[in-house]
């Protein structure tokens, strides 16, 4: 499909996947200062475009959390890019592995310096980049990368491995963590 924007909550489901090959937008509207829950349940998401998740939004703004389950994966495809701006994505558990597989960039880009980020409780494989311009970002799910961290000055990176009974996370030697963050 060309673009998509899932703004009012619900669920994506099925055996099948579902390609994005424009824009990609989770946004939360028609709340304030509550969060907005978006399933992704035993289906692939790919971003073949720019995904945004929460952009724009401030203080008393709808949070889109993003939950995953029952073996659902993300994949931002190489050269791509996923937005997340304000928002979470959350292991809801279920069978199989959760997953974001990021071949391509993943960037935090709070709206204001120093708020949030985001959170990803589900496996986080990086084989792409992921840079921190201005806010932070907890990986609690565990997973693997070989992929580049660019973190600007005053920025976060955190391994939490509270998720899946504690899976580690593991960079190979060829994954580098670069910036002053």
């Amino acid at each position: 499909m060309g673009t998509l924007d899932w703004s009012t909550g619900g669920t994506m489901s099925g055996a099948g996947g579902y390609a994005v090959n424009s824009a990609l937008n989770l946004q939360a509207t028609g709340c304030a200062n509550c969060n907005y829950s978006l399933y992704l349940d035993g289906a692939t998401l790919t971003n073949n475009g720019v995904a945004t998740q929460g952009a724009g939004l401030g203080t008393g703004s709808a949070i889109p959390n993003l939950y995953l389950s029952n073996g659902a994966v993300i994949s931002n495809a190489a050269t791509r890019t996923w937005n997340l701006d304000y928002g979470n994505i959350y292991n809801s558990g279920g069978t199989g592995v959760n997953q974001f597989n990021n071949a391509g960039t993943l960037t935090t880009t709070a709206a204001v310096a120093g708020n949030g980020g985001g959170t990803i409780d589900a496996v986080f494989a990086n084989s792409g980049a992921v840079t921190l311009p201005n806010s932070g970002l907890t990986l609690r799910g565990g997973g693997t990368s070989s992929g580049v961290f660019n973190l600007a000055t005053g920025t976060t990176l955190v391994f939490d491995n509270v998720e899946n009974n504690g899976t580690p996370f593991n960079l190979t030697h060829a994954a580098p963590i670069t910036g002053t963050g």
